[in-house]
């Protein structure tokens, strides 16, 4: 039954990580009888990698009928507005405006966790937050502490990923759930093609390829026996900023096939997330610093290495994933050994089973909670939502003001003491 609900979709959906991009396809899924706007802090058009032509959650600040507000997977805690909008200056893409200039959006909000009740159109909505990893949210201070922490105070329903996300959640007495990755769902409702089991995966960031340095990473490959079988692909996770460089694996496969004297690399030509995604459910080896690369890996059962990355090893030890993680490339023959003597054995066809199974049910509580404001007979509900909302984010921003107060007055007598 389709719904009357309108849905504002926030998310990375601006830029090219293709595990963003699986995000809003399988989110979509779950939404599908639902009116919904894939919406970043800035527009963009990544439909060249597989997603959609994005809207600034902005331009519908002001709109009266956004039933639900929803944001789906990530590292989310911890990026600042600045750092949003240097993940959009990309490609073609146009400079956006700096984030002092905008009111709706100051530079100590968070980017991907808008405060409902910053924005007309969102005060009384539902406020949905799905697959996230918010360690980083730990560490925050001032203002953004404030905006960020009351965001999640305000959420209608939270749920998180990883074992530190739940546990820093408990300490600010926020109700949550603990699920594995929404992409673990794709295991139920993709079909994997053709194995592609002679080859192996390689993908890293860039900056950990350039600090190893190109010749020791491509010598790493070559010098891990368990390798020998295996024809090397190297594979971009995407070009945002930050994140992966084809050129940099082109030259890497070119410094592969130069030691070894022959044609034992090449670099992965899939563009679009489905076809990375297609890609690492089919290979018989995944080797990679990225979260959703171990992630389909895992739900399709294809030995697994994580490469260097904390949120690997978060994520990893939450659901007893017995793959290496945190892997040092100096360590990658033994990891290689440990992970292909694991294999696809029933096990972990099991725990693919359990993964998916776990991810499809909180992906659809999730539903279950967005359409709630879907009945008009909520609507004193919704409006005591909107005052309890409103009465803890007054009181923090006048905690904090009282704050910044006290300091300047010490200051101004340290100075006219001094």
């Amino acid at each position: 039954m389709t719904s009357k609900a309108t849905g504002v979709l926030v998310g990375a959906y601006e830029r090219d990580n293709f595990g963003d991009i699986l995000f809003l396809e399988q989110t979509r899924h779950y939404l599908r009888d639902v009116k919904t706007i894939a919406t970043a802090p800035v527009p963009a058009d990544t439909t060249p990698w597989g997603g959609d032509v994005v809207d600034s959650y902005l331009t519908h600040a002001s709109r009266s009928d956004v039933n639900f507000l929803w944001t789906v997977g990530g590292e989310v805690g911890g990026t600042s507005v600045a750092q949003a909008y240097e993940m959009a200056r990309q490609g073609d893409l146009p400079q956006q405006a700096a984030p002092e200039e905008n009111e709706l959006l100051p530079g100590y909000a968070s980017p991907y966790l808008p405060r409902p009740t910053r924005f007309p159109a969102f005060t009384s909505s539902q406020s949905i937050i799905n697959s996230v990893g918010l360690s980083a949210a730990k560490g925050l201070t001032g203002l953004h502490r404030v905006e960020t922490w009351q965001a999640l105070h305000e959420a209608t329903f939270i749920s998180v990923r990883d074992s530190p996300s739940s546990s820093f959640l408990k300490r600010l007495g926020i109700e949550h759930e603990v699920a594995p990755d929404l992409v673990h769902s794709m295991r139920l409702t993709h079909e994997v093609r053709d194995e592609l089991r002679n080859v192996a995966l390689v993908q890293a960031k860039v900056k950990f390829i350039h600090e190893i340095g190109i010749e020791n990473f491509a010598r790493a490959l070559l010098n891990a026996n368990s390798l020998k079988s295996y024809h090397i692909r190297f594979f971009s996770a995407g070009e945002a900023p930050g994140h992966d460089s084809t050129e940099t694996l082109e030259t890497l496969a070119s410094k592969v096939n130069e030691l070894s004297h022959g044609t034992r690399a090449d670099v992965s030509t899939a563009k679009t997330a489905r076809e990375k995604f297609d890609e690492i459910s089919r290979c018989g080896l995944w080797i990679g610093t990225s979260l959703h690369g171990y992630i389909i890996s895992t739900s399709f059962g294809v030995p697994r290495i994580g490469l260097f990355i904390e949120k690997l090893n978060r994520y990893a030890s939450t659901w007893q994933v017995p793959y290496p993680t945190g892997v040092k490339i100096g360590d990658l023959d033994r990891a290689v050994e440990g992970a292909l003597a694991s294999g696809m054995n029933r096990d972990s066809m099991v725990l693919a089973d359990e993964l998916a199974a776990r991810a499809d049910q909180n992906a659809r509580t999730a539903v279950e909670f967005a359409l709630r404001g879907d009945d008009p007979s909520r609507d004193i509900e919704l409006a005591r939502r909107r005052i309890e909302r409103m009465t803890p984010t007054r009181a923090s921003l006048e905690r904090t003001a009282k704050s910044l107060r006290d300091a300047g007055a010490r200051f101004y007598h340290s100075v006219r003491g001094s």
